[in-house]
């Protein structure tokens, strides 16, 4: 089965040379590479051209749009019967497409996938131990967890979902700094069950949950999630939860995320009151 990579990508050459090489080692050697550059032009020439006579790579150069708009422009591009998002920062396990085709191709009815991801590919990750069985994902689930890099869709079912909201994610100009991902796996579950694939192994650094410099930044995720919550119509209890979970995180994690979590229980008490 072939795998239509789909990579929006901004400002990063190191981390999306790592996600390169890191497909280069796959055990699955049916898929293409689609990038939307929305880097100055020749920015990343030198990357790209390290990788050109081992990936099947093609580029669109487009302005800087959004993690949205920039996906949607490479849904005309999609050749493969599987299709998936990665982030230009995330990178995947050797067996990371071996395993996601084998799933499809055991499972003709399911329409998508939705893997496991930690911060590094340490041994504990790497073992048997998160080797545990595949299994439809509840509603509840699809809000944890369930980021763009970790799912993966039969091509058919992109289609029927359609396109990614512009108005969400990071790089718009707007105030709905995340949630695009989590608002495209409700939408695919409104097409079919939603199965979490443990053997599907992908790597995303931790968020930076330090540099205080980035406040906005956490309040627009919180803004984000309060976004799709409205767009989906959950009930009042469970927006009153998302509000209040931030807060809990804190009580968890210590004096270390404070700030962070501040920030995203203001964000999302924001997008709360928004009317």
């Amino acid at each position: 089965m072939k795998v239509s990579l789909a990579i929006a990508t901004i400002g990063r050459t190191r981390e999306l040379k790592r996600l390169l090489e890191s497909l280069c080692q796959q055990t699955h050697k049916d898929f293409e590479v689609l990038i939307a550059d929305q880097n100055p032009q020749g920015f990343l020439d030198a990357t790209l051209n390290t990788f050109a006579s081992h990936l099947h790579i093609q580029r669109i150069r487009i302005n800087p749009c959004g993690v949205s708009n920039a996906r949607n422009a490479l849904f005309k591009l999609f050749t493969g019967n599987i299709v998936a998002f990665p982030d230009d920062d995330c990178w995947y396990a050797p067996d990371t497409l071996e395993m996601a085709a084998k799933f499809f191709q055991q499972h003709e009815s399911a329409e998508c996938a939705v893997g496991i991801w930690a911060h590094d590919d340490s041994a504990l990750f790497c073992s048997n131990f998160y080797n545990f069985d595949t299994y439809a994902m509840n509603y509840r689930e699809l809000f944890r967890r369930g980021e763009t890099y970790v799912q993966f869709y039969r091509h058919s079912a992109v289609k029927a979902i359609g396109m990614f909201d512009p108005i969400l994610g990071p790089g718009t100009g707007l105030p709905y700094g995340c949630g695009e991902d989590t608002d495209y796996l409700l939408r695919a579950a409104g097409i079919g069950l939603v199965w979490r694939v443990p053997a599907i192994r992908v790597f995303h650094p931790l968020p930076n949950t330090q540099n205080h410099d980035l406040a906005h930044k956490w309040r627009s995720y919180g803004r984000g999630r309060m976004f799709i919550l409205k767009k989906h119509k959950l009930p009042l209890w469970f927006k009153i939860a998302n509000v209040a979970y931030p807060l809990w995180r804190a009580m968890i994690e210590g004096k270390g995320t404070w700030r962070y979590r501040w920030e995203m229980f203001r964000g999302r008490l924001k997008g709360l009151l928004d009317i």
